[in-house]
């Protein structure tokens, strides 16, 4: 801090130490603390001429913080919280410590994340504060924030940032230099491998050098984030929960382009605004896409102008026209539009009545059962064990577009019909014509097709519960009447009581985890734990999960 008019240095040198902790209340809802303490501040009475300089080590102001998470910007283009923040005067106002009193206010933020990389943000607000009148700094109780940053995630442990903060006076705002101080920062972060530490460094200068703007600044530390198994579990559990959210919402977005077939006149010249769906435009162009992909190859490289249209390129070009959801709908669409057009039977096409896209369809028709009896690593393909036919997946899949290749795996969820009126069914587009059998019950027991039993020390779902698992989840999500069920995990008598308890907890819990990520409604599945047992006969046989109804 420096008075301009006699290049008196108030304030010459600043060094403090924080220490920050932050705690999730909720997913929504957390609280922070900062506490600084002051190790060096070489400051002069103002007041005084020719006061000499002195040093004290002292405490600052506390900060304490909520955030509200209104939107998670993993559901969501943008994220946006409400962050209240309030100051105790603990440092002293005398030794340019802190307020004369507490101080308030609050932030908006919002941010978005672009490929998974960059991250931009912006925040604004409020703060509250003494109003503060001396030489030519006139500030009145509230003042108004504004910031955006920007970050990189150069790998998955480095990351870079840099960001901007002004304050300015809310009775003259950006009047005065002297009153709306500017400063840009610049960092680097890293994480050191799993250990849960992280250390980061970086700096930078007041652009506007107003009373608290620094001619320059420096900054550095380290973090904590606890890595054992409870916060482990806590985040691995989170992240499924969001990729099971984003695919219901997936699926959610293509059944109501879906639906708009429905609703929307077949000619687009006979649309109507006001009296048909608001959402037909939107699905005439993405539908005139979809009419496009059986007749362009699915490989650009493989276009051939004299003989293909040259719209292909609005194919080729759908992850930089249209939204992830928008792709899968259109690929979605061409599907159902193949399978209510090209003959059941293949040897019953024929190219001069047909849709010239049936062959490409019933390759991917013929090829969709093989997903589930293929394991999906290729090298972990062995003949010996898996279908002959798998290579052929694996040849597809590497030729195939993601967003056509995720219209196969919905194909996929169920076998084909035989009737290709009923295709729509099996890619969970149509609600109602491919009716499926309640899970069996005996007693309040829920029978799966084999045993879900796992190896000696593992809760790692088998292949084959996995198979098991998959058919019980298409039943569930066929008949949503059906339950609620209860989840529950056994162990072996081999060990400790304990360690025996934690294994069959994280059976259950990975069971559950397994049923909700194949789209199974969470509020429709509990969990209880029992330890060891020995009511199912061998060791094998008493690592398991079963399932009964809920009473």
């Amino acid at each position: 801090l420096d008075e301009k008019n006699t290049g008196r240095h108030i304030v010459s040198r600043y060094l403090a130490e924080h220490f920050y902790g932050a705690i999730g209340i909720t997913d929504w809802l957390s609280f922070g603390l900062e506490m600084p303490l002051i190790w060096q501040n070489r400051f002069t009475d103002p007041n005084v001429a020719g006061a000499p300089y002195q040093n004290k080590i002292d405490m600052g102001d506390p900060k304490f913080q909520f955030k509200v998470r209104l939107l998670d910007k993993a559901f969501n283009p943008v994220g946006v919280a409400i962050v209240p923040f309030a100051t105790a005067p603990l440092g002293r106002k005398s030794r340019f410590m802190g307020d004369s009193g507490v101080t308030g206010g609050g932030l908006v933020v919002v941010d978005t994340n672009i490929k998974n990389r960059l991250t931009l943000s912006l925040n604004a607000g409020a703060g509250y504060h003494q109003t503060i009148v001396w030489r030519n700094v006139d500030r009145n109780k509230l003042a108004i924030l504004i910031g955006a940053g920007a970050a990189v995630n150069a790998t998955d442990d480095l990351s870079f940032a840099v960001e901007a903060n002004v304050s300015t006076a809310s009775n003259h705002a950006f009047k005065t230099r002297v009153d709306s101080p500017a400063e840009v920062d610049a960092g680097v972060k890293y994480n050191i491998g799993k250990s849960g530490f992280q250390v980061f460094l970086g700096g930078g200068a007041g652009i506007v050098r107003g009373a608290g703007a620094p001619s320059y600044r420096g900054f550095g530390g380290f973090a904590y984030k606890s890595t054992n198994d409870r916060t482990i579990n806590l985040d691995e559990e989170r992240a499924k929960y969001k990729t099971v959210a984003l695919k219901e919402r997936q699926r959610q977005d293509i059944q109501r382009v879906i639906n708009l077939r429905d609703k929307c006149p077949t000619n687009p010249k006979d649309f109507k605004p006001g009296v048909d769906d608001e959402g037909c435009p939107k699905y005439y162009e993405l539908k005139e896409v979809a009419d496009l992909i059986p007749k362009c190859p699915t490989r650009p490289e493989d276009f051939n102008p004299a003989i293909h249209s040259a719209d292909c390129n609005k194919v080729y070009t759908l992850s930089d026209n249209f939204t992830a959801n928008d792709a899968s709908a259109v690929y979605a669409m061409s599907t159902v539009e193949l399978s209510e057009t090209c003959p059941a039977n293949p040897a019953d096409f024929n190219p001069k009545v047909n849709d010239m896209g049936c062959p490409k369809y019933y390759e991917l028709k013929d090829v969709a059962p093989l997903i589930a009896k293929c394991p999906a690593d290729p090298s972990k393909y062995n003949p010996k064990i898996h279908d002959e036919s798998c290579p052929k997946v694996y040849e597809l899949k590497d030729t195939y577009q993601e967003d056509n290749w995720m219209a196969i795996s919905r194909l996929a969820k169920r076998e084909a019909p035989a009737s290709s009126g009923d295709v729509p069914c099996a890619l969970g587009l149509v609600k109602g014509k491919c009716p499926i059998d309640e899970p069996a019950t005996h007693g309040s027991e829920v029978e799966t097709r084999v045993p879900i039993t796992f190896k000696f020390n593992s809760y790692e779902i088998t292949d084959e519960s996995a198979k098991a698992l998959g058919d019980l989840a298409e039943r569930l999500i066929a008949n949503p009447k059906f339950g609620p069920i209860v989840i529950e995990g056994y162990a072996d008598q081999v060990g400790t009581k304990v360690k025996n308890k934690v294994y069959s907890q994280k059976r259950a819990e990975a069971v559950k985890t397994y049923l909700e990520l194949h789209g199974v409604d969470v509020t429709r599945l509990q969990i209880k734990w029992y330890g060891p047992t020995s009511k199912f006969g061998s060791y094998p046989q008493n690592r398991r999960v079963i399932f009964t109804l809920q009473q």
